[in-house]
């Protein structure tokens, strides 16, 4: 249960700053491209360590 909640925290954190990455692209491409590909590794990271 407690890990399912986890997931669920883990999964929106990364959801909303994907989506807001994303909703900043249009301005800054380079930069927010290099920001969107840090925080998709951090976050595959951060879900790889709550599953381990």
């Amino acid at each position: 249960m407690i890990f399912h909640w986890i997931f669920e925290t883990l999964y929106m954190d990364c959801f909303t700053w994907l989506s807001f990455v994303g909703f900043s692209l249009q301005s800054r491409l380079q930069v927010n491209c290099y920001l969107l590909i840090a925080i998709f590794v951090v976050c595959v990271l951060r879900l790889f360590v709550a599953f381990k």
